[in-house]
């Protein structure tokens, strides 16, 4: 899952935990959006990892509506949306291209028969 990878990769930079003897590295951590963090700071750290579960939960958030607005869809018979058009139906994704269609009948015939 794309959250949690995003939390560990923020934990990895992040880096240990206090009362671990490590050598410290002091780096600046600079964003586009979220402005700049000083991990070399409890609370840069702190901050880091807190924009980081934001933003597994927007990730979340973003996912849940996503499949329930495709599960809506389907369930009212409605083609899916997004993407290119597929081979064999035309634009509105309903209507067979007859040429398209055969072409893949055949092919499926093709597979089928070895």
């Amino acid at each position: 899952m794309r959250a949690s990878s995003r939390l560990s990769t923020c934990s990895s930079l992040v880096g240990p935990t206090p009362g671990h003897h490590q050598a410290a590295l002091v780096f600046r951590l600079c964003t586009v959006v979220s402005g700049d963090g000083d991990l070399s700071t409890a609370d840069g750290r702190m901050v880091a990892r807190i924009k980081a579960s934001v933003d597994a939960a927007e990730a979340e958030r973003v996912s849940e509506r996503t499949r329930r607005a495709k599960l809506q869809r389907a369930r009212q018979g409605q083609p899916m949306t997004g993407g290119g058009r597929p081979f064999g139906y035309a634009n509105d994704r309903l209507t067979f291209i007859d040429d398209e269609a055969e072409a893949m009948r055949e092919a499926a015939r093709r597979v089928l028969a070895g």
